[in-house]
């Protein structure tokens, strides 16, 4: 039992998982774990779990191993709409991030793009280093 509930004051469930077998409070920060929220959908491996940021384009999810879920639950519609989940995973837990593309000259106009707008920033910050010299 914890100092706050032999004190009176309930733990609020999630944080007692979450928190489970940490007694020092000062240890919990760094050892907390990493909430992602979004859709849950095949992965590519058993043992896995793929997880879409959006119902919009299905290009972009991450997969993760499932056994470093610590705890889950349904998103509030009022953050994520259409039954996302959150998941809670061990913070030290390997995340493979992938972005599809349909053609090999999506990629290229994808990188090209990106190459642009870095080098229009680039150009924006160093105008206006210069003009307030």
């Amino acid at each position: 039992m914890s100092h706050s509930a032999e004190a009176g004051f309930p733990v609020h469930p999630l944080i007692a998982k979450l928190t489970e077998g940490n007694t020092e409070p000062k240890a919990l920060p760094s050892e907390a774990p990493v909430k992602l929220s979004g859709y849950i959908g095949p992965a590519s491996q058993s043992g896995m779990v793929r997880l879409y940021s959006t119902l919009r384009s299905l290009s972009h999810y991450i997969e993760f191993p499932e056994n470093a879920v610590v705890h889950t639950r349904q998103t509030p519609e009022t953050v994520l709409p259409d039954g996302a989940t959150s998941l809670w995973l061990r913070k030290d837990t390997p995340v493979r991030w992938t972005r599809e593309y349909p053609t090999a000259s999506a990629l290229a106009a994808s990188i090209t793009n990106s190459i642009q707008r870095q080098y229009a920033i680039r150009t924006a910050f160093t105008r206006r280093r210069t003009q307030k010299s």
